[in-house]
């Protein structure tokens, strides 16, 4: 969804392995070498409540480096170092124990870097579509509300005033300057099929887009083939493919 996802190496001592945990990708910056494209450091920035129901709260910032990791917290407007519950130096050492750097602790994984320091959105390209999707499906409702049942009128008919209530069974009531007999009539109930071609079409874009088979969106008749399946699926698997190569490496 936001192109980048985080996630945190580090060691479990009680159950004596390793431990992964994923990270919140807005809180996190990586760094990278402008030469080598190699990652330098991540920075990672949060708000860290000490009591409860979110009081006593206190801005942490870590970097993590090849070899170390650096804690602070806010004092003001300066940051001052920072010790977790029963640590006693100042940085974390990251070495293993020839004494050689791990790594940075922090896996990043970036979607479709293009050369920069974050990835992009997998959804960046149809979300327009989907707006307009919901547009759609709001004016759908919309119609169906107003205009999806046939309404009858009335005119010069012995009522107090006009009214023009928009509800099923409702009767539009309307006065004339011309004396005269009066008439009824009524209205057709609009047509849906405008809206709902357009909505099959922007279904059918954002199936391309995405490189999703159509038929997961759509039911178009009887279950697909197993050949029609691998067409179908082509696109998709192709994307998965070339990102495991990237995800793979890091």
């Amino acid at each position: 969804m936001l192109g980048d996802a985080y996630i945190l190496v580090d060691w479990d001592n009680e159950k004596g392995q390793v431990r992964f945990t994923p990270q919140t990708a807005e809180t996190i910056i990586p760094h990278y070498d402008e030469l080598t494209g190699k990652i330098d450091f991540l920075s990672k920035k949060w708000v860290e409540s000490k009591g409860d129901f979110g009081t006593d709260t206190q801005t942490r910032l870590n970097l993590y480096y090849t070899d170390r990791v650096e804690k602070y917290r806010a004092e003001g407007n300066k940051w001052v170092q920072y010790r977790d519950e029963g640590e006693t130096a100042w940085p974390q050492v990251w070495n293993d124990k020839a004494g050689a750097p791990l790594g940075v602790a922090i896996l990043h994984f970036r979607n479709k870097p293009a050369g920069g320091s974050f990835g992009v959105s997998e959804l960046a390209n149809c979300i327009h579509l989907q707006d307009m999707l919901n547009k759609t499906l709001v004016d759908i409702a919309i119609q169906n509300d107003n205009a999806g049942f046939g309404r009858a009128w009335a005119l010069d008919v012995s009522l107090d005033q006009s009214n023009m209530d928009m509800l099923p069974g409702a009767l539009f009531n309307l006065k004339s300057e011309d004396e005269g007999a009066g008439s009824l009539g009524t209205i057709p109930a609009d047509d849906p099929d405008g809206p709902l071609k357009t909505l099959e079409m922007l279904v059918q874009h954002i199936a391309g887009t995405t490189r999703t088979p159509q038929y997961l969106f759509q039911i178009m008749g009887g279950a697909p083939s197993g050949e029609a399946l691998k067409t179908a699926e082509s696109g998709l698997v192709k994307k998965v493919a070339s990102i495991q190569v990237t995800f793979g490496n890091v």
